[in-house]
Protein backbone atom coordinates (compact mmCIF):
# COMPACT_ATOMS: atom_id res chain seq x y z
CA UNK A 1 0.00 0.00 0.00
CA UNK A 2 3.01 2.64 0.95
CA UNK A 3 4.44 1.70 -2.70
CA UNK A 4 1.41 1.83 -4.32
CA UNK A 5 1.27 5.25 -2.52
CA UNK A 6 4.33 6.74 -3.23
CA UNK A 7 3.29 6.01 -6.83
CA UNK A 8 0.49 8.04 -6.90
CA UNK A 9 2.70 10.99 -5.67
CA UNK A 10 5.43 10.55 -8.00
CA UNK A 11 3.08 10.57 -10.60
CA UNK A 12 0.94 14.03 -9.30
CA UNK A 13 4.39 15.55 -8.40
CA UNK A 14 5.81 14.71 -12.31
CA UNK A 15 1.69 16.10 -13.11
CA UNK A 16 2.24 18.69 -12.04
CA UNK A 17 5.94 19.62 -13.30
CA UNK A 18 4.93 18.80 -16.90
CA UNK A 19 2.49 21.17 -16.62
CA UNK A 20 4.54 23.50 -15.27
CA UNK A 21 7.95 22.91 -16.80
CA UNK A 22 7.10 19.60 -19.62
CA UNK A 23 10.00 18.02 -17.23
CA UNK A 24 8.31 15.83 -15.62
CA UNK A 25 10.07 12.28 -16.42
CA UNK A 26 13.42 13.77 -15.91
CA UNK A 27 12.39 15.33 -12.46
CA UNK A 28 10.00 13.54 -11.16
CA UNK A 29 9.41 9.92 -13.15
CA UNK A 30 12.84 8.73 -13.01
CA UNK A 31 14.03 9.90 -9.13
CA UNK A 32 10.99 8.27 -7.85
CA UNK A 33 11.47 5.05 -9.72
CA UNK A 34 14.51 4.67 -8.60
CA UNK A 35 13.83 5.23 -4.78
CA UNK A 36 11.06 2.76 -5.48
CA UNK A 37 13.89 0.71 -6.53
CA UNK A 38 13.83 0.24 -10.05
CA UNK A 39 16.60 -0.11 -12.07
CA UNK A 40 17.42 3.21 -14.23
CA UNK A 41 16.63 1.39 -17.66
CA UNK A 42 13.16 0.71 -16.29
CA UNK A 43 12.87 4.42 -14.38
CA UNK A 44 13.80 6.17 -17.67
CA UNK A 45 11.73 3.76 -20.18
CA UNK A 46 8.65 4.06 -17.06
CA UNK A 47 9.05 7.93 -17.90
CA UNK A 48 9.04 7.71 -21.44
CA UNK A 49 5.46 6.22 -20.89
CA UNK A 50 4.75 9.21 -18.92
CA UNK A 51 5.55 11.31 -20.44
CA UNK A 52 3.97 10.37 -24.21
CA UNK A 53 0.27 10.74 -22.36
CA UNK A 54 0.64 13.32 -20.04
CA UNK A 55 2.76 15.69 -22.45
CA UNK A 56 -0.34 14.89 -24.87
CA UNK A 57 -2.85 16.80 -22.80
CA UNK A 58 -0.74 19.31 -21.54
CA UNK A 59 0.38 20.48 -25.38
CA UNK A 60 -3.27 21.40 -26.08
CA UNK A 61 -3.27 23.85 -22.87
CA UNK A 62 -0.21 25.37 -23.82
CA UNK A 63 -1.77 25.60 -27.34
CA UNK A 64 -4.83 27.02 -26.37
CA UNK A 65 -2.83 29.46 -25.05
CA UNK A 66 -0.91 30.38 -27.61
CA UNK A 67 2.17 29.13 -26.09
CA UNK A 68 3.29 26.95 -28.75
CA UNK A 69 5.79 27.55 -31.88
CA UNK A 70 4.70 24.64 -33.85
CA UNK A 71 7.20 25.82 -36.79
CA UNK A 72 10.33 25.76 -34.45
CA UNK A 73 8.93 23.05 -32.44
CA UNK A 74 8.72 20.78 -35.96
CA UNK A 75 12.40 20.96 -36.60
CA UNK A 76 13.37 20.07 -33.08
CA UNK A 77 11.02 17.39 -33.42
CA UNK A 78 12.84 16.21 -36.32
CA UNK A 79 15.89 16.47 -34.73
CA UNK A 80 14.41 14.87 -31.58
CA UNK A 81 13.03 12.01 -32.75
CA UNK A 82 16.58 11.04 -34.78
CA UNK A 83 18.60 12.05 -31.80
CA UNK A 84 16.03 9.78 -29.56
CA UNK A 85 16.79 6.57 -31.97
CA UNK A 86 20.60 7.44 -31.24
CA UNK A 87 20.17 7.70 -27.69
CA UNK A 88 17.64 4.65 -26.67
CA UNK A 89 20.12 2.30 -28.90
CA UNK A 90 22.78 3.55 -27.01
CA UNK A 91 21.12 3.62 -23.45
CA UNK A 92 20.50 -0.21 -23.65
CA UNK A 93 24.23 -1.06 -23.58
CA UNK A 94 25.39 0.84 -20.70
CA UNK A 95 26.03 -0.10 -17.44
CA UNK A 96 23.42 0.52 -14.89
CA UNK A 97 26.18 2.81 -13.08
CA UNK A 98 26.96 4.61 -16.65
CA UNK A 99 23.24 5.37 -16.92
CA UNK A 100 23.00 6.73 -13.71
CA UNK A 101 25.91 8.75 -13.34
CA UNK A 102 24.96 10.57 -16.92
CA UNK A 103 21.43 10.96 -15.65
CA UNK A 104 22.39 12.61 -12.21
CA UNK A 105 25.51 15.21 -14.20
CA UNK A 106 22.16 15.90 -16.64
CA UNK A 107 20.14 17.20 -13.84
CA UNK A 108 22.72 18.57 -11.94
CA UNK A 109 23.65 20.40 -15.75
CA UNK A 110 20.10 21.44 -16.18
CA UNK A 111 19.55 22.79 -12.53
CA UNK A 112 22.07 25.59 -13.15
CA UNK A 113 20.86 26.33 -15.89
CA UNK A 114 17.47 26.94 -15.16
CA UNK A 115 18.79 28.78 -12.05
CA UNK A 116 21.23 30.66 -13.98
CA UNK A 117 18.27 31.98 -15.96
CA UNK A 118 16.09 32.70 -12.85
CA UNK A 119 18.76 34.37 -11.33
CA UNK A 120 19.81 36.79 -14.35
CA UNK A 121 15.78 37.67 -14.98
CA UNK A 122 16.03 38.73 -10.78
CA UNK A 123 19.11 40.99 -11.60
CA UNK A 124 17.86 42.68 -14.83
CA UNK A 125 14.29 43.29 -12.74
CA UNK A 126 17.01 44.57 -9.54
CA UNK A 127 18.77 46.95 -12.04
CA UNK A 128 15.74 48.16 -13.57
CA UNK A 129 14.13 49.14 -10.33
CA UNK A 130 17.67 50.55 -8.58
CA UNK A 131 17.88 52.65 -12.24
CA UNK A 132 14.32 53.79 -12.21
CA UNK A 133 15.47 54.80 -8.16
CA UNK A 134 18.11 56.70 -9.16
CA UNK A 135 16.15 58.57 -11.93
CA UNK A 136 13.19 59.54 -9.70
CA UNK A 137 15.60 60.12 -7.07
CA UNK A 138 17.66 62.80 -9.49
CA UNK A 139 14.23 64.03 -10.91
CA UNK A 140 12.78 65.19 -7.38
CA UNK A 141 15.93 66.65 -6.88
CA UNK A 142 15.86 68.69 -10.05
CA UNK A 143 12.12 69.82 -9.00
CA UNK A 144 13.42 70.83 -5.45
CA UNK A 145 16.15 72.59 -6.47
CA UNK A 146 14.62 74.86 -8.89
CA UNK A 147 12.07 75.28 -5.91
CA UNK A 148 8.88 73.88 -6.91
CA UNK A 149 9.32 72.36 -3.52
CA UNK A 150 10.86 74.38 -1.21
CA UNK A 151 13.32 73.15 1.37
CA UNK A 152 12.44 73.04 4.69
CA UNK A 153 13.56 75.47 7.31
CA UNK A 154 15.08 73.64 10.17
CA UNK A 155 16.26 76.99 12.05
Amino acid sequence: MAQFLLILTVGGFAGIMTGLMGASGVMAVVPGMLLLGYSAHQAIGTSLAVDLTASVLVVITYFQHGKVNLGQGLYIALAAILGAQIGSRLSVTLPESGLSLGFGLFLIASSLMLWRHGLGRQLERLQASRLAVWVHGRALSAVRGSGFFPRTYRG
